[in-house]
C-alpha cells in the first residue's frame, strides 16, 4: 500500500444492475428509484428525546426520523418547532436536514424540569417532493440535577390575594419570574401581579396587570416570537420586553395551551362552560392560532356535567394532543384528539373525585405514555395507569399529611422519575418520592403560611434543581407566595481513606473513615489483638471486611478521572499459605490474580497493593472474589482502602491537534517516529466513545513500523494506548504488535477484529522505567504476521503511584445488594444498582418462556435490545452493556406471558 493515504476514503461503485451489459439503463434506474420513493408514506419513525422522555439532557437537541430521505428546503428545515413552557416560549435556534433526519438545536437550554412541546408540521417534504401526510406533536421533560429533595424557606413573596400562581422567564433574563392572580376582595377588579427573579429565588416587585378574572394563569408563547406571553381567564396579553399589553382579544379565557391542530402554534382550550336552562350542558371550546395571536372559533367539545378542569396530552401516542376534563362530579371525560382540533369520545370515564384544578398527566411509571394523577376531595392523591393506547386502569391511591388542594409533579430528586407535591389545609406541602415505577412513598411536608391555594415548580435560583412556590390566601386582604428551595447534592468527592471493617482513626496518612460503599450488608468483619508487623499503623490493619459466598465488593462515587487505589491488607487470621486466596478486580480489569497475603509477606503482616484505573461512569468499582471455580479459596478480604486523583504525565492526540475532552486536554502529536510519517483523518461518528475527535485522528507507521520515545522520570507507570479503526472495513487489514521497553504488551493485534469499524477501544498496561524514557513500538512487518501499517489514536501515560493527600469524611450513600430471592408478585430486579455496565436482571417466571429485555437512556432511546430464556422459576439474567454514559436508565422485560415488568438503572452515582 502507499505510504500516504488520500484525505478521502474512494466512493463506492455504481449498483451492479447498472453496469453489466447495458441492458438496464439511466432511465431503468430512475424507474427503480422512483418506484422505491413512493413505495412507503412519509411519515416519522422515531424522535429523540423519545415522546415523553422525563430527563431529556437541557441542552438536548431535538430530532426527528423519517421513512424516506428529506428535502433541503428552507420550508422542511423549518418545519420543527418547539415550544419552551417556561423560558422563550417558541425556541430560538438552529434547523438541519441530514438524510432522513430534521434536527432543530436550540440556542439557549432547557430549564431544569420544564415540559417542552414540539410540533412537526405537515410542511416538511421528502426529497421526492412528498408532503407528510398530517403534523406530528410531542412532549419531553427537561432533567433537573441529583439534590436532596429537603426545601429551604426563602422571604415570602408579598401578594394581594393570590389565587392561582405560574413560573416563567417573562423577561428573558435567565430566570423564573413569578406571576399570581389576586382575588381581590376589596377593589374593583382582580390583578395579574409579577414579580422579577433576582437569579437566587428572591423577587422584586413588577407589572401590576388589572381586569383579570380570579382563575387558571397560564404563560405560553401564542404570536412565536420567543417570549412567553400571559393567559387568564379575562383574556390574552402579549408580552413586549417583560411587559403585558392590553388585553386581546377580550374575553379569551384559557384551561390549557398547546399546539392541537399540529400547525405549528399553541392554540387556546377553554375551561368548560355549563349550560343553563331544562337540559344543561358542559362543553369545551377550542380556540385556533394562526400563529400571530389571532384567534379563531374552533371545534366545541362535550363534557360531563361541570366539567371545568381541562388538560392537554398525546395519552394514546399517536402524535396529536387529546383532552381530559373533569369537575365536581367525579368523572373525568378521556376525549381524543382525530385531527384538526377535533375530539371524540372513548366512552372512558374515569370515577374519580378531583378537586378542581387537581387533574394532571404524567409518565409516572416511566413506560412512555400519560398517566393520570387526580387531587381528590379528602387527603389523597389517586394514580390511573395508561396502556398506551389511552385506556386507564389499574388506579393506586397515594396518602398525603394534608387536604388534597393542589398538585404538580416533577423530578424532585433528580432521578429521572416524575415525584409528587400536594397539598393545602393544613397549611403545608407534602413531598411523595417515586420508584421510577409509580409508587410512591415517603412523608415529608413542608410548612406554608395560611391557607395555600396552589403550587407552581420551577429552578428558582438556579442550581439546576426543582424549587416550588405556593399561593397563600389570608383571613384578611393580604396573602404571599411561599418560596421554598431545593439544595444541588454537594459535588461527590475525588478522595477516599476506608478503615474496612473498622471505625474511623488517625494515622500519620490521614483520617480514614468508618467502614462504608461496601457489599453485601450487613457482610462480615473481624478484629485481632495480635501483634502486627510492617506498619507504624497498627490499628489500620487490626480491622478486616470479608466477603459472603466469595464475595465483597466497594462502589465509590467519584468524578470522572484517573485515580490511585491504595489497597492496604494483612492476614490476621489464617497462619499457613494457600488458606485464603483471592482475586481483585478494578473497574472490571483484574489487577490482582490468585492474591495470597501469607504467601506474599507472611502472617499478621501489613502490606498494600497499589493501582491506577480511569474511571468513566462515575462510580469506582473495586470486586474481590474467591470464588471456589475460579481457583479462589476462603473469603476475600480488605483493611483499608485508599482512592486518589492522579495527574496524567502525558496526553497526546495522536495524528491530531491539541484537543479537550472529558479525559482531559490532549496535547498535539510530539515525540513519533519516523519523522513527519503519516496521519489519517475521518468524520465518521465514533461509537463507544465520549469525545469522537480524540479517535477521528490517527497516526499511522511507514514500512510496518512506528514508534513513540517519551521523556519521563524513572518510575512505574500505566499506558493507556487509544484506537478505533477508521480506514478499514474487514477484520485481518490491519493486524500489529506494540511493545512497551521492549516487552511485547500486544500481539497481532486487530482493532476490526475485536470492535469493528468506527469504534473506540483502549488498551491498558503497567511498565517500569529505569532510563528516563519510555519506549513504544509498533510493528506490522509480514515476517512477524503483521498486516498494512500499525496506528493508534490517542496515547496516555499515568503514574502508577502518587502521594496521598488528606481526605474528609465522604456521605454514607446506600447499598444495593443482590435479591435472596423474589415473590412472583414482585418488580424485576436489577443488581449492582448502580452499575458500570454490567449487571443482572432477576426475575420469575411461572413457565419456560422467552423475553424481550429493553434498556432506554434518559432521552427514551433504545441503547439495548436482547432476547431471554426464562425458566420456570427464579431467573438470573446476566446482562452486559459497556460503554453507557452516565445516568439513570429504565429497563424493560417483556415475557411472553404475564405483565412487562419495568425497572431504574443507574449508571454512576445518584
Amino acid at each position: 500500500m502507499p505510504a500516504i493515504r488520500p484525505a478521502i476514503r474512494p466512493v463506492a461503485t455504481a449498483p451492479a444492475f447498472f453496469l453489466r451489459g447495458g441492458h438496464l439503463g439511466l432511465l431503468s434506474l430512475v424507474i427503480f428509484l422512483a418506484d422505491t420513493a413512493c413505495a412507503q408514506e412519509l411519515a416519522p419513525t422515531g424522535w429523540t428525546p423519545t415522546r415523553n422522555a422525563l430527563a431529556a439532557p437541557p441542552t438536548t437537541a431535538v430530532s426527528v426520523g423519517f421513512s424516506q430521505p428529506l428535502s433541503h428546503s428552507s420550508t422542511t428545515a423549518a418545519a420543527l418547532a418547539v415550544f419552551s413552557s417556561q423560558a422563550g416560549g417558541y425556541k430560538q435556534g438552529t434547523p438541519a436536514v441530514s438524510g432522513n433526519t430534521l434536527t432543530y438545536r436550540p440556542t439557549v437550554p432547557f430549564k431544569a424540569g420544564e415540559v417542552v412541546s414540539a410540533t412537526v408540521t405537515s410542511a416538511v417534504q421528502s426529497s421526492s417532493q412528498q408532503n407528510l401526510a398530517r403534523p406530528y406533536v410531542f412532549q419531553f421533560t427537561s432533567a433537573t440535577a441529583p439534590s436532596t429533595g429537603l426545601f429551604s424557606s426563602q422571604p415570602d413573596v408579598p401578594l394581594s390575594n393570590p389565587f392561582s400562581l405560574a413560573l416563567g422567564d417573562i423577561d428573558n433574563d435567565g430566570d423564573l419570574d413569578l406571576l399570581a392572580v389576586n382575588a381581590v376582595s376589596t377593589g374593583p377588579e382582580n390583578t395579574v401581579s409579577v414579580r422579577l427573579n433576582k437569579g437566587n429565588g428572591t423577587f422584586a416587585n413588577g407589572q401590576e396587570i388589572p381586569g383579570s378574572s380570579a382563575g387558571k394563569l397560564l404563560l405560553g408563547d401564542l404570536d412565536n416570537d420567543g417570549d412567553l406571553d400571559l393567559v387568564t381567564r379575562g383574556g390574552v396579553r402579549l408580552n413586549s420586553g417583560g411587559n403585558f399589553g392590553s388585553l386581546e382579544p377580550a374575553g379569551l379565557g384559557g384551561a390549557a395551551l398547546g399546539d392541537v391542530d399540529g400547525d405549528g402554534d399553541l392554540d387556546v382550550v377553554t375551561e368548560g362552560a355549563t349550560s343553563s336552562g331544562p337540559a344543561p350542558s358542559t362543553v369545551v371550546r377550542v380556540r385556533l392560532n394562526n400563529g400571530r395571536a389571532g384567534f379563531s372559533e374552533g371545534p366545541i367539545v362535550p363534557v360531563s356535567l361541570n366539567a371545568s378542569t381541562v388538560v392537554l396530552g398525546d395519552v394514546n401516542n399517536d402524535g396529536a394532543l387529546d383532552l381530559l376534563a373533569s369537575g365536581r362530579n367525579g368523572l373525568i371525560d378521556v376525549r381524543l384528539n382525530i385531527g384538526q382540533g377535533s375530539f371524540a369520545s372513548t366512552g372512558q370515564s374515569l370515577d374519580i373525585a378531583t378537586m378542581p384544578g387537581g387533574l394532571l398527566l404524567g409518565d409516572v411509571d416511566g413506560d412512555g405514555d400519560l398517566d393520570v394523577v387526580a387531587a381528590n376531595t379528602g387527603s389523597t392523591v389517586t394514580v390511573v395507569f395508561n396502556d398506551g393506547q389511552g385506556a386507564f386502569g389499574g388506579s393506586r391511591f397515594v396518602n398525603l399529611g394534608s387536604f388534597a388542594v393542589f398538585e404538580a409533579l416533577g423530578d424532585v430528586d433528580g432521578d429521572g422519575d416524575l415525584d409528587l407535591l400536594a397539598g393545602g389545609f393544613p397549611n403545608s406541602v407534602s413531598l411523595r418520592r417515586n420508584d421510577g415505577l409509580g409508587n410512591f412513598s415517603g412523608d415529608q411536608t413542608m410548612v406554608v403560611p395560611e391557607s395555600p391555594r396552589a403550587i407552581a415548580v420551577g429552578d428558582l435560583d438556579g442550581d439546576g434543581t426543582l424549587d416550588f412556590a405556593t399561593a397563600n390566601a389570608s383571613s384578611g386582604s393580604g396573602g404571599s407566595a411561599s418560596i421554598r428551595l431545593n439544595p444541588a447534592t454537594a459535588p461527590l468527592p475525588t478522595h477516599y481513606r476506608i478503615n474496612a471493617g473498622g471505625a474511623t482513626v488517625s494515622t500519620m496518612l490521614g483520617t480514614f473513615v468508618a467502614d462504608q460503599f461496601y457489599a453485601p450488608t450487613p457482610g462480615n468483619t473481624y478484629r485481632t489483638t495480635a501483634r502486627l508487623a510492617g506498619t507504624s499503623e497498627v490499628a489500620l490493619y487490626e480491622t478486616e471486611r470479608y466477603g459472603t459466598n466469595g464475595y465483597l465488593s466497594y462502589a465509590l462515587p467519584v468524578p470522572n478521572g484517573t485515580y490511585q487505589v491504595v489497597l492496604h491488607l494483612a492476614e490476621i487470621y489464617w497462619t499457613q499459605p494457600g488458606q485464603r486466596r483471592f482475586d481483585v478486580h478494578l473497574e472490571k480489569q483484574l489487577v490482582l490474580e490468585d492474591y495470597d497475603i501469607v504467601a506474599q509477606v507472611g502472617v499478621n503482616t501489613a502490606t498494600t497493593e497499589t493501582f491506577s484505573v480511569h474511571v468513566t461512569d462515575g462510580m469506582l468499582n473495586l470486586d474481590l472474589s474467591a470464588l471456589a471455580a475460579e481457583g479462589g479459596i476462603d473469603q476475600p478480604k480488605l483493611a483499608a482502602l485508599e482512592v486518589h486523583p492522579l495527574t496524567p504525565t502525558y496526553q497526546l492526540n495522536a495524528g491530531g491537534g491539541a484537543l479537550a475532552t472529558a479525559r482531559g486536554n490532549f496535547a498535539a502529536d510530539a515525540y513519533y517516529g519516523p519523522s513527519h510519517g503519516n496521519t489519517y483523518r475521518t468524520t465518521a461518528a465514533i461509537a463507544v466513545a465520549a469525545d469522537d475527535a480524540l479517535y477521528q485522528t490517527e497516526r499511522y507507521g511507514t514500512n510496518g513500523y512506528l514508534s513513540y520515545t517519551l521523556p519521563v522520570p524513572n518510575g512505574r507507570y500505566q499506558v493507556v494506548l487509544h484506537f478505533a479503526e477508521i480506514y478499514w472495513t474487514q477484520p485481518g487489514q490491519r493486524v500489529f504488535d506494540v511493545s512497551a521497553e521492549g516487552t511485547k504488551v500486544l500481539d497481532n493485534y486487530d482493532i476490526y477484529q475485536k470492535v469493528g469499524a468506527n469504534t473506540a477501544t483502549t488498551e491498558t498496561f503497567l511498565v517500569t522505567l529505569t532510563d528516563g524514557e519510555l519506549n513504544l513500538d509498533f510493528s506490522a512487518l509480514p515476517a512477524e504476521g503483521g498486516v498494512d501499517q500499525p496506528k493508534v489514536s490517542a496515547i496516555e501515560v499515568l503514574p502508577a503511584a502518587e502521594a496521598s493527600s488528606p481526605v474528609s469524611r465522604a456521605p454514607a450513600m446506600r447499598q444495593v445488594a443482590a435479591p435472596q430471592g423474589r415473590q412472583p408478585s414482585e418488580a424485576v430486579g436489577v443488581y449492582p444498582n448502580p452499575s458500570a455496565g454490567e449487571f443482572t436482571v432477576s426475575c420469575r417466571s411461572t413457565q419456560v418462556q422467552t423475553a424481550q429485555l429493553t434498556l432506554r437512556d434518559g432521552l427514551g432511546r433504545v441503547v439495548l435490545r436482547q432476547k431471554v430464556l426464562l425458566r420456570a422459576g427464579d431467573n438470573q439474567v446476566p446482562v452486559q452493556a459497556p460503554g453507557l454514559a452516565k445516568g439513570l436508565y429504565h429497563l424493560t422485560l417483556h415475557p411472553a406471558q404475564g405483565p412487562v415488568q419495568h425497572q431504574k438503572l443507574l449508571i454512576g452515582p445518584y
